[in-house]
């Protein structure tokens, strides 16, 4: 359970970070951070990018369409089976409320508008390559979960052999 949680995780963070980096304003500011109005604009200059920023944000609240949802699904249904009730409510409120930030997050970058818009430098080769990845995996475990089961099966498999 562990095992396939941390890589979909790992998976969707990087993935996050990746879209994170490559949204460098055009024009330098004086600024070293971002805000979030700075991804107000996203889905006007580059909106395949907004539309993998909310595939990310969706997986990571654990929404079915996505390996998220496995992930979650899987952790909750460990803790009640081993009657750790508490914890799984605990753990269902934090996730309630870490997704109204991440939904915030979508509706300034998809319904919020500017008045002028931001203009973002073009992607670089690489990080284009590793967030069209994380997005294709992350709808493509969702379709085919058994890849990822497999794969930590092996992984503890191999880990116990030593």
């Amino acid at each position: 359970v562990m095992c396939g949680y941390l890589l979909v995780y790992m998976l969707s963070g990087i993935s996050l970070w990746a879209i994170f980096f490559s949204t460098k304003l055009k024009y330098a500011t004086d600024k070293h951070s971002k805000e979030l109005s700075d991804f107000s604009s996203l889905t006007k200059s580059n909106n395949v990018l907004a539309v993998f920023l909310v595939v990310v944000f969706l997986s990571l609240a654990g929404f079915p369409p996505f390996v998220g949802f496995y992930a979650k699904m899987s952790v909750f249904t460990a803790a009640v089976e081993a009657s750790m009730y508490f914890v799984t409510i605990f753990a269902i409120l934090c996730s309630v409320v870490s997704t109204y930030y991440y939904i915030r997050i979508i509706k300034i970058s998809y319904f919020e508008q500017t008045t002028a818009g931001n203009l973002y430098l073009p992607l670089n080769r690489s990080l284009a390559l590793i967030i069209t990845t994380g997005c294709f995996l992350i709808v493509w475990l969702f379709i085919n979960p058994n890849t990822l089961y497999l794969f930590c099966h092996n992984v503890s498999l191999f880990g116990s052999t030593g």
